[in-house]
């Protein structure tokens, strides 16, 4: 019998279809069933003891879990009644939940950054010590091109990352004609892609809100309201660090529901591949076969139907797989290239393979670093950017941050401007260019708090890759 590597390299090349295709199709249905279960049964270990010592028990993320050791328990700790597809409907349901409930988290996170962007430069208004200007205003452009250029392959990277701290002090004119510059870019291309970068503007920017941005976390919320109607231009040490206080904790707060999110959204991941490719999985590897009376001891314990879960047990199950996860990774991601070679083949339907690859298209998605990716486009197509559309596009979020400026503090302001400044593609055309922004930034910058935060932070920067 073939082994999957012959199998890939001949399909690779077109030969012997009608018999390699179908090989093809259940050794990685078969694969993908066997590496998702290993990994199901390892994090749900791990997200059973989390979960344990977690205080988020009585919020949604307790009722998502919930869901899970329920859809676990029917389709994988018991031969129950209820029909595969069934579970795989809630499987999907629960899945599209968490990513919903982790873009208002996402959402957060972007705002909140914003105010700490601002915080970082008023920091120093209430530090005494002195600050020598001369560093700041001979030798720190040079110390940041070093920095930008020493490494060819990263430098787009690292314009944005310094960008992103340099005061800016463009006109909203100035500014508005960078992002009219960037759209250009997409006109040989489609709607959908200038739709994503919209998008990704509209979530730098503070503009975007997703649903349940104002219900889903309504402590966080209060934070938020609070913070955004600071005046900032005389605040007082005592707010600032109240203020400050406040952040720290909406951060913390963030970081370990986003984990919790990350962590659920991995095992539902898992889940629907076991799912997906049960019906098709070879029942040939007893050690593996044992790690189901695993997640079904689990399943009990997290349902309160045990009193206790029996440690040595799981781990010694964990310990005779050692390594296999790792080995089935390897033969997968050396052959999963063939997915997307054939998934549109008019073959598969003359095989009656076409169910079988669309298992293993969504197989792939979901066991791909991507964890929250979209498993359905909702791109609505290839239409072309027209220069009308460019238009009417530009003068919306114009219109847009037009209001979200007015009112605005400035420094709050300058923060979101320099948030998509630095998002946006590298508008430089030579080095000179770029020296010339950087100089400019600094030396029409006249506040010496924000000099101090510009320096170091920036230096941070250059610390961390040293």
């Amino acid at each position: 019998m073939k082994d999957l590597k012959s199998i890939t390299k001949q399909l690779g090349s077109k030969k012997d279809l009608e018999v390699n295709l179908p090989m093809y199709s259940s050794r990685m249905l078969d694969l993908y069933n066997k590496f998702s279960q290993i990994k199901l049964s390892m994090n749900y270990y791990t997200v059973n003891e989390v979960f344990g010592e977690s205080d988020m028990k009585d919020t949604y993320i307790g009722e998502i879990f919930s869901k899970i050791n329920g859809i676990i328990k029917s389709g994988i700790a018991q031969d129950g009644d209820v029909f595969d597809g069934v579970l795989i409907q809630q499987t999907d349901t629960v899945r599209n939940d968490i990513i919903k409930h982790m873009e208002v988290v996402t959402s957060y996170v972007d705002k909140f950054q914003i105010y700490e962007y601002v915080m970082n430069r008023i920091e120093y208004r209430f530090d005494e010590e002195e600050f020598s200007s001369e560093y700041y205003e001979n030798r720190f452009t040079n110390d940041i091109m070093h920095y930008i250029i020493k490494d060819k392959e990263t430098v787009n990277a690292k314009i944005s990352e310094i960008i992103a701290q340099l005061p800016i002090r463009i006109t909203k004119a100035k500014f508005y004609e960078r992002i009219r510059e960037a759209f250009t870019l997409y006109r040989e291309g489609n709607r959908d892609s200038l739709d994503e970068f919209v998008y990704m503007l509209r979530t730098v920017s503070m503009l975007y809100e997703p649903q349940g941005f104002t219900t889903d976390l309504p402590e966080l919320f209060e934070i938020y309201n609070s913070i955004s109607k600071v005046e900032f231009k005389d605040i007082t040490k005592e707010a600032y660090d109240e203020i400050h206080d406040k952040l720290k904790y909406a951060v913390d707060r963030l970081t370990h529901i986003s984990d919790m999110y990350v962590m659920l959204e991995e095992l539902v991941n898992d889940l629907y591949v076991v799912l997906l490719t049960k019906p098709y999985a070879f029942e040939d590897d007893n050690k593996i076969n044992n790690l189901k009376d695993n997640i079904a001891l689990i399943n009990a314990y997290a349902l309160g139907e045990s009193d206790e879960l029996d440690i040595d047990i799981v781990t010694q199950r964990y310990t005779e797989i050692e390594g296999k996860q790792e080995e089935i990774y390897s033969l997968i991601s050396s052959s999963d290239f063939i997915i997307d070679d054939y998934k549109k083949d008019d073959i598969l339907n003359s095989l009656m393979l076409d169910k079988q690859f669309k298992i293993l298209e969504l197989a792939a998605k979901l066991t791909s670093s991507s964890i929250f990716i979209k498993l359905v486009s909702d791109k609505t197509g290839e239409e072309p950017v027209t220069e009308e559309y460019i238009d009417e596009t530009f003068a919306k979020l114009v219109n847009e941050l037009d209001n979200l400026f007015e009112g605005m503090p400035v420094i709050v302001r300058r923060a979101v401007m320099s948030n998509v400044i630095a998002a946006l593609p590298n508008f430089f055309k030579n080095i000179d260019e770029l020296q010339s922004y950087i100089n400019v930034s600094l030396s029409q910058c006249n506040d010496v708090a924000e000099r101090r935060a510009c320096v170091s932070l920036i230096k941070q920067i250059f610390e961390s890759v040293e």
